[in-house]
């Protein structure tokens, strides 16, 4: 009797512990947590000071010793500073609408060799040679390319087509040619352990959107910790779920004129800000409830392998909301907006 008693109870405490180390998550999704990174590791941040100030800058980059802003409250969009000198060396594209202006300029995934800016104002690919961007005081673009379809939310450039977030519709992805054609739209939600509505969908999968210009794209979910890594014709590599697991709730409420999804209770700010480099994948992670504004929260930095392998987290000492790496020198500038903004470096 003893025995049978004790078997009852071993296998509701078996069931307990099977059923409470559950983890609800995505279909042909791969969950991971903190511990299945390689390594972790403190970066101690550098605050660097310009003879120009910087005005609010929105997006970053770098090439060799020079570094890019986008700064929306200066005479000029494109402004450049001298790393080794600390001093304002440049300022380029008009805000306007001439032939070689910008209205609202975005950062590209550049190489070594080419300057890529997407306009999301006239929808348009400006490809500049990085020496005539630099030297030159009124660069002229090497080429344009006019998208057909407007995109809003994040291009990339793989291979020699484009990629962009069309955000409205069930295939969420759109890809151009060469000549900014609209060839197919691609990529469809991932599938959530409970129903929702379209627009619930659009709201609770907004995604940072990354190429490593070759063949494979990537998008970081921002309201779940999700990552997919997919192939330039869409189909799924890799879905990793991680490292806290959280799924999105939204409502869709409808006033009679417009439905919208609002966010409920539980919603999480995730990974943000991804960019690629070379065979691995960085993005930030700030693990903050939706919608709520603290300048002083220190978002984490995690990296990745393009196969989707977790592999250092970087516990940073100050908040950034958006960074680029120098791959020359391995340094990493942040733009910060805690107390103001400013750029910080962190030696990797």
């Amino acid at each position: 009797m003893k025995k049978k008693i004790f078997s009852i109870v071993a296998l509701i405490a078996f069931t307990c512990i099977c059923s409470c180390s559950h983890i609800k998550t995505f279909k042909d999704a791969k969950t991971f947590d903190f511990s299945d990174f390689k390594e972790t590791k403190d970066l101690k941040g550098t605050t660097l000071e310009f003879d120009s100030i910087i005005m609010r800058p929105s997006l970053i980059l770098t090439h060799d010793s020079i570094l890019l802003t986008i700064e929306y409250n200066r005479e000029k969009l494109v402004n450049l500073y001298n790393l080794r000198t600390k001093k304002m060396v440049g300022e380029k594209i008009t805000h306007g609408q001439g032939p070689d202006d910008m209205l609202i300029p975005k950062f590209m995934n550049s190489n070594d060799s080419l300057l890529l800016i997407y306009d999301v104002g006239t929808s348009t690919v400006f490809e500049y040679a990085w020496l005539d961007f630099i030297n030159d005081p009124n660069p002229t673009p090497l080429n344009k390319v006019k998208l057909d379809t407007r995109i809003f939310f994040g291009l990339q450039k793989i291979s020699n087509h484009y990629i962009g977030n069309n955000y409205i519709k069930s295939n969420r992805f759109t890809l151009f040619d060469k000549n900014g054609k609209n060839i197919k739209e691609f990529i469809a939600y991932p599938y959530a352990p409970y129903a929702m509505t379209n627009v619930e969908k659009r709201e609770a999968y907004s995604t940072s959107l990354l190429s490593n210009g070759i063949d494979k794209i990537a998008l970081f979910y921002n309201v779940t910790d999700l990552i997919e890594i997919y192939d330039i014709n869409g189909n799924l590599q890799k879905r990793l779920h991680g490292p806290k697991h959280y799924l999105p709730h939204f409502k869709e409420h409808n006033d009679g004129t417009i439905s919208k999804a609002l966010a409920e209770k539980g919603n999480f700010d995730t990974y943000f800000s991804p960019i690629d480099w070379g065979d691995k994948i960085m993005a930030l992670f700030q693990d903050t409830p939706y919608d709520e504004t603290n300048p002083n929260i220190t978002p984490k930095l995690m990296t990745f392998s393009w196969k989707g392998k977790p592999l250092t987290v970087y516990n940073l000492d100050c908040s950034i909301f958006t960074f680029c790496i120098n791959k020359k020198t391995n340094k990493l500038y942040g733009i910060s907006n805690n107390p103001e903004f400013h750029i910080v470096e962190f030696n990797l």
